[in-house]
């Protein structure tokens, strides 16, 4: 992990994104998780040498396979069009329709999709609500948007695939 400071913050993008300090220069890649003690910030976006801009999980396009806690319940949590000063909820859907969903619940990534790691604390269910074919949650952010100032980036590590050694058969012999 790397940490980092937010060095930047725009008005207009409150909820959507902000900038930290640290950027490709710094080992930083497009796509890492950002995090804070709370629980997950976003995804970087847009690099440069020494500053990223991160995408933060209340704006809409940041989305992340998550789990209820105590439930078989998945689904796409991501976040929504807020007003500049209303503190926007997440929005876990695909839900299954009537499930058994209690208020308080935690809600942690999945793994799935391999950008974001398996457990990290999204938020916690507000409400459950059934839609016309699948069900919904609104979840409440584990992180307080409105002060961060610190995060941790995780640097994921990627699988690099290699060419087969000349030393060994392309294909492995089977027994009869």
């Amino acid at each position: 992990m790397t940490s980092a400071k937010v060095i930047r913050r725009n008005s207009s993008t409150w909820w959507n994104s902000l900038i930290i300090d640290k950027g490709s220069l710094d080992g930083i890649g497009t796509d890492s998780p950002v995090i804070t003690s709370g629980g997950l910030v976003g995804k970087t976006s847009t690099l440069a040498s020494h500053m990223a801009e991160v995408i933060l999980l209340t704006d809409e396009l940041c989305r992340v396979s998550a789990r209820i806690d105590g439930t078989l319940e998945q689904g796409i949590l991501s976040g929504e069009r807020a007003a500049l000063d209303i503190k926007p909820d997440l929005r876990l859907r695909f839900l299954s329709m009537n499930a058994v969903i209690h208020a308080g619940a935690d809600v942690y990534s999945t793994g799935e999709g391999g950008v974001f790691p398996k457990d990290l604390l999204l938020g916690r269910v507000k409400r459950f609500e059934n839609k016309e074919i699948t069900g919904e949650a609104i979840i409440e952010p584990a992180v307080d948007f409105s002060t961060i100032e610190h995060v941790f980036v995780i640097e994921m590590q990627s699988v690099v695939m290699t060419e087969p050694s000349s030393e060994m058969p392309a294909t492995m012999p089977v027994k009869p």
